[in-house]
């Protein structure tokens, strides 16, 4: 029984490292320029929806606008009118401070 020992006869082929090392690298660095430009892409998408209001959002922001500023009837029977919140909010202060 001959326990032999072997060993690698011939070297590594430099040029053919050399060009998968460089391919690695160029690999790589393309999928860094991707996964940039793919989370840039994400990040201006995500501000511009969030420059544009959503039109319902506006509508119902307006309509409480109107109902805290304006001027109306609650229920004329009883005397109950509506007037604006600031100005309810001086009356408001106006008599618990007498």
């Amino acid at each position: 029984m001959s326990n032999a020992v072997s060993y690698e006869k011939s070297d590594v082929n430099v040029k053919v490292m050399s060009i998968v090392a460089v391919l690695l690298v160029l690999l790589i660095a393309s999928f860094v320029i991707l996964l940039n430009d793919y989370f840039v892409y994400n990040v201006e998408k995500v501000e511009l929806r969030e420059e544009l209001p959503n039109p319902e959002l506006v509508k119902i922001q307006q309509a409480e606008e109107a109902e805290l500023s304006g001027y109306g009837i609650v229920d004329k029977e009883k005397g109950l009118y509506k007037i604006p919140i600031d100005q309810a909010m001086k009356v408001v202060i106006s008599e618990y401070a007498h």
